[in-house]
């Protein structure tokens, strides 16, 4: 599985927001066939996602050990679950349950994590990401372990409210022609994002280029990016003012 986009969803009264997971269920269908190999996952993008849950079933990408679930973002999530769970003892160890179907609760409802528990993954992206407690909830909002290249930006969390908290981001923002097959596009802004710093990443958060906002209608050299899936961002000293995904052919 790759080059996965999911946006622009609300969800409540589920039990999980979101499960990325790379398992192996690869079962030899009669018993001379060839083991199956473990597949992969790669390049998921999760954007633009309001979510409350009514459990506290912690949302999880995971992968299995020596097979790492690679590249996956997660833009503008603001996630709110019940809280109130208490923190785990030091020595436990969740299940890694490799041959289990991937259900909300593969590994029970004992994980470290209230908001996101990433295991056995590499090149995570988070980016203007909120998990609320809607009340105290003991465990770490975010918990990693086996994670390589981890990026963040704006990540909130461990947080009592009575509703989701979003950041404000500018709406007079866009670039075009997107999807792009030439070698420049623009960015079109409002007066107020002047003097904003552009940057563009890739979707595991590797920074490609950067430039200064000078206009509400700039042309950009992309002469740098190759075939993919890329985020063009407006950021000043506060941290991010607002993103776009930009496709490239």
């Amino acid at each position: 599985m790759e080059n996965v986009l999911m946006e622009n969803i609300h969800m409540t009264g589920i039990e999980t927001p979101f499960m990325v997971r790379l398992g192996n269920r690869a079962r030899k269908y009669n018993d001379t066939a060839m083991a199956q190999g473990v597949g992969y996952v790669h390049n998921v993008i999760i954007r633009d996602i309001e979510a409350a849950a009514e459990t506290n079933i912690t949302s999880t990408v995971t992968g299995i050990p020596g097979y790492d679930v690679q590249a996956v973002s997660f833009i503008n999530l603001y996630v709110s679950y019940p809280g109130g769970s208490p923190a785990l003892s030091a020595g436990y160890i969740m299940p890694e349950n490799e041959i289990a179907k991937p259900d909300n609760d593969i590994f029970g409802d004992s994980i470290p994590a209230g908001g996101l528990y990433i295991r056995h993954a590499d090149s995570i992206l988070l980016y203007n990401v909120c998990f609320t407690a809607l009340q105290p909830d003991e465990r770490p909002t975010i918990w990693r372990d086996d994670v390589t290249h981890y990026d963040t930006s704006g990540v909130c969390g461990n947080t009592v409210a009575t509703a989701i908290n979003k950041v404000t981001m500018s709406t007079h923002f866009n670039v075009y022609p997107n999807p792009l097959t030439g070698s420049t596009f623009i960015v079109e802004a409002d007066n107020n994002l002047l003097g904003s710093t552009i940057v563009i990443t890739d979707a595991c958060g590797k920074q490609i280029q950067q430039g200064t906002l000078n206009s509400t209608k700039q042309i950009i050299n992309t002469n740098a990016l190759s075939t993919g899936i890329y985020f063009v961002q407006i950021r000043n000293t506060s941290g991010l003012l607002a993103i776009q995904k930009l496709m490239k052919y």
